[in-house]
């Protein structure tokens, strides 16, 4: 479909997002709405609404899940999906938004490659599950590992790597698992990934002791860094949340609010 958006256009991109696990993608042109449910996403422009393309999966026998992952960086849409045997693990799609008439590439790894964030050159994402899981850099044109970071002393089993945000040359790596739950963000020099990263933590005082799920969620840009605690909010109140401001020039400094 494409042309201005109908009224019909709007209910029915309602529905994408009411159908979908994961939230519309946002860019300065575009917003790529997915519907895992239906197995599509919608590429719409932000500045009128009107749909550019509708994106069906590409795997009609598979087992759906076309769209449970999204992510645009620069020109390229990156989607996870199932393939036509429902093998979830090892295949991402990627598809060209100065072309979406093209077939898109198919960039199959040694996986499973979760949640990545990307910069000019590469992407970065949860690579593995349980013990095993690692952070990995991967090449943006065809996903091939780069480099592998193994789990740092102190990081939970269970959560490490799973939530990302990347600013600059800087890598944030949520570990909501840390410590019983209280939660830790890992910072890395993405110009040197072997070296030990500095962290982030939500108790640099008696006053915030009781945050709990710090790194749940990490946002960046090049003047501040917000990480939220979801579960307590410092005040000891449970199921409130919370949420953590760090300057991005002095990060060993406590929260500013």
């Amino acid at each position: 479909t494409s042309g201005v958006a109908t009224p019909a256009d709007v209910a029915a991109l309602e529905t994408f997002v009411k159908g979908s696990e994961n939230s519309e993608v946002v860019t300065e042109q575009y917003l790529i709405v997915p519907s895992e449910q239906q197995n599509m996403i919608t590429v719409v422009k932000a500045d009128d609404l009107s749909v550019v393309k509708t994106i069906e999966t590409p795997y009609p026998s598979g087992q759906g899940g076309f769209g449970k992952n999204t992510v645009v960086s620069g020109t390229s849409i990156f989607v996870d999906t199932y393939d036509d045997s429902g093998n979830y693990d090892d295949l991402w799609l990627k598809y060209d938004l100065n072309d979406l008439d093209a077939a898109p590439v198919e960039l199959a790894y040694d996986g499973p490659f979760r949640s990545p964030v990307f910069d000019d050159s590469y992407g970065y994402g949860t690579y593995g599950s349980g013990s095993t899981t690692q952070v990995a850099r991967l090449n943006k044109n065809d996903l091939t590992v780069d480099t592998l970071i193994s789990r740092p002393a102190g990081a939970s089993t269970n959560s490490f790597s799973g939530v990302y945000a990347i600013q600059g040359t800087k890598l944030f790596v949520g570990d909501v698992q840390y410590n019983a739950g209280d939660g830790q963000v890992f910072v890395y020099d993405t110009t040197d990934l072997n070296a030990a990263p500095s962290v982030l933590t939500a108790s640099p005082s008696a006053e915030y002791q009781d945050i709990e799920r710090f790194g749940n969620n990490i946002s960046a840009n090049d003047k501040w860094v917000a990480v939220s605690g979801y579960t307590s909010d410092g005040n000891g109140y449970n199921s409130t949340g919370s949420v953590h401001v760090f300057d991005m020039e002095n990060l060993s400094a406590a929260p500013i609010a």
